[in-house]
């Protein structure tokens, strides 16, 4: 059983010494061949079931392991994008300094950190969709408005036109031969497909369409539409279509029908009458207030200061220790 889509290619490694082997039957590996031979995909289904009942039966448990999986997201994709920032500069200095090879592996290492905890939201969101989708439970909305974020910058930045993620991927520097468009953005489709294709879609339509890092032309990107009129005979646009090898049609039609969905569902977002920036958060500036706070009666929106107080118990605004958040409605002018 695979949840999500698949792991699909890597660059082609020429020179790597340690680039894939041809395949030997077990007995016949060497024990640093066997290592790496146990370190294959193989998903457990007893695994997957034992977390699935973990995290559907205790709440909380499985609020502070989302919580914790998405600050580590945040901050392995953070380091890594500021890794390819120092490595497009010293690229770009007419000295053409060398870049420090342990700075190269620690730059792969966070991005394959980060596909691989993207892998982890996508695997519990397919065996447990409620922590993110049943906005009963007390920390699904916090949970799914983080995951949206995270989401829209991960596209924004592997997306972008001609951007730094690009530079240095075609820079094909020894060490970085992981780093590339496929697993990563193949890992964000599989998250983006589970809540918007295979599940109740509206709720979280909504939550990503406002975030105010969303651009439907990364969504676009995915398939290679958009800005396709910039593409040159030295730049090839990405496209999961190109990738049928490793995603089957049925999945190809899901990222179709996701297009498609968030395209109208944009039009319409845009045709709504706007909210008064008075009656936005003053955190996001996203999002409606909703949520007021004791005893010092300062308001935000409930993403923002349900975030907060997972880390936090002071006021925004005036440092008083925060007792209790009450529902917020503004009253109805006279």
């Amino acid at each position: 059983m695979h949840n999500g889509f698949p792991v699909g290619p890597r660059k082609e490694q020429v020179g790597n010494p340690m680039a894939p082997k041809v395949e030997l039957p077990y007995p016949l590996l060497s024990s640093r061949d066997r290592s790496q031979w146990c370190m294959r995909p193989c998903p457990s289904l007893l695994l997957q079931r034992h977390m699935a009942e973990l995290l559907s039966q205790d709440k909380d448990m499985a609020a502070s392991f989302l919580n914790s999986v998405l600050n580590q997201l945040n901050w392995a994709f953070s380091e890594f994008i500021g890794m390819i920032q120092e490595i497009q500069q010293a690229a770009e200095r007419p000295e053409r300094n060398f870049v420090d090879t342990r700075q190269l592996k620690v730059c792969a290492t966070c991005f394959d950190l980060s596909v691989s905890l993207l892998r982890v939201l996508e695997m519990t969101i397919t065996l447990v969709p409620e922590i993110f989708l049943d906005w009963t439970r007390p920390s699904a909305e916090l949970l799914l408005r983080r995951l949206a974020q995270l989401l829209n910058q991960v596209l924004n930045r592997v997306t972008a036109e001609r951007n730094l993620f690009d530079r240095v991927v075609n820079l094909r520097l020894p060490g970085l031969e992981s780093v590339d468009h496929y697993p990563i953005l193949v890992a964000v489709s599989g998250i983006l497909v589970r809540i918007l294709v295979d599940s109740d879609k509206h709720g979280a339509a909504s939550v990503l369409l406002s975030d105010p890092c969303f651009q439907l032309r990364s969504i676009q990107y995915l398939l290679g539409e958009g800005d396709a009129g910039a593409a040159s005979a030295d730049h090839k646009h990405f496209s999961l279509h190109t990738y049928t090898d490793y995603i089957s049609t049925e999945e190809e039609q899901k990222v179709e029908q996701m297009l498609t969905f968030l395209t109208e569902e944009s039009k319409q977002a845009a045709a709504s009458t706007p909210t008064s920036e008075d009656d936005l958060c003053p955190i996001c500036y996203a999002h409606s207030i909703s949520a007021i706070f004791k005893p010092c009666s300062h308001k935000s929106c409930k993403a923002c200061i349900n975030q907060h107080l997972m880390n936090n118990k002071d006021c925004f605004f005036c440092k008083a220790t925060i007792t209790g958040v009450d529902d917020y409605t503004k009253p109805a002018s006279s």
